[in-house]
């Protein structure tokens, strides 16, 4: 679980800070004594699941034990706690952007139950062609990678409902795209056109046959999905595992789009985030089978 580090911002190493990674599903928190770590909490109160806009008295609840033993508690708070439908809205900053651009848009202001409150802004990057990508909560888990990496140069894959690839150059932000990968799993899986059947299996045949599909077709995402069903019908895929093939094919399309964007070698260079999770293997996978084709 990443969490943001209160030093990463400007905020002061010594004393106590609680630091809340708060999406639209869930809300993460870890207690920081001195800069380290010492307790951790996610609950599903992710800002949609929360009535009425009582995020004061939700974050209250989660942590008055904390707050209990440590009366002069701090809070910083990122993702979409800061969006239109969080706790405030705060304004994005614009790429290129590195610590000093986020830690100056930083919106600070004194809560009644709580105490002292910054929220840390999202960042927004205008294309060519005029149009707008934004983010908010992935741009402290880029500047937590690139820290812990000692990266300054790097593209990064932040694998999600909406998947993030970022280009930084020295330690900055430059820019980025969104694929709305995981949203588009997430509602396909639930059509029994296509996909009902058991989770995915990223080292299944069915997986590596989405990823031929979205490699070797020059059809188009929206007719390869139907392919997914008509490999079933033929009895090429069994029924079962056709969200393998799902997951194969939107993935692998989307790490096609994102060298067509950021040049061939974008599966070569991006690196993932570190940790026990099945969508960042499945991701892997597709990248090292790229690799591979490569070579």
């Amino acid at each position: 679980m990443i969490l943001i580090s209160p030093f990463t911002f400007g905020e002061e190493k010594s004393g106590p800070l609680i630091a809340v990674d708060w999406g639209s599903t869930n809300l993460r928190a870890c207690l920081l004594i001195n800069a380290a770590v010492v307790e951790q909490i996610e609950t599903g109160d992710g800002i949609k699941n929360i009535p009425n806009g009582n995020f004061e008295s939700v974050l209250g609840e989660h942590t008055a034990d904390w707050r209990n033993k440590h009366s002069d508690c701090r809070f910083l708070l990122s993702g979409m706690i800061g969006s239109r439908e969080g706790w405030v809205e705060v304004p994005y900053v614009q790429t290129p952007a590195g610590l000093s651009e986020i830690r100056a848009g930083l919106h600070r202001f004194e809560s009644p139950e709580l105490g002292h409150i910054a929220i840390v802004p999202g960042i927004s990057h205008e294309n060519p062609d005029g149009t707008i990508d934004v983010m908010r909560g992935e741009e402290s888990q880029v500047l937590e990678l690139l820290a812990d990496t000692g990266r300054g140069n790097a593209i990064i894959c932040l694998p999600g409902t909406h998947s993030k690839w970022i280009e930084c150059r020295d330690g900055r932000i430059v820019r980025f795209r969104t694929w709305v990968t995981g949203e588009a799993f997430e509602l396909l899986s639930s059509s029994p056109l296509l996909a009902k059947g058991d989770a995915p299996d990223c080292h299944s045949k069915a997986f590596g046959r989405g990823i031929e599909l979205a490699r070797k077709s020059e059809s188009g995402l929206l007719h390869q999905l139907f392919l997914g069903r008509t490999e079933m019908l033929m009895g090429r895929v069994p029924a079962a595992d056709l969200p393998s093939l799902l997951s194969g094919l939107l993935i692998s399309t989307e790490l096609c789009e994102a060298e067509i964007w950021l040049g061939e070698n974008a599966s070569r260079e991006a690196f993932l985030p570190v940790g026990p999770s099945q969508l960042i293997d499945c991701y892997q996978v597709v990248i090292q089978h790229f690799k591979q084709k490569a070579d």
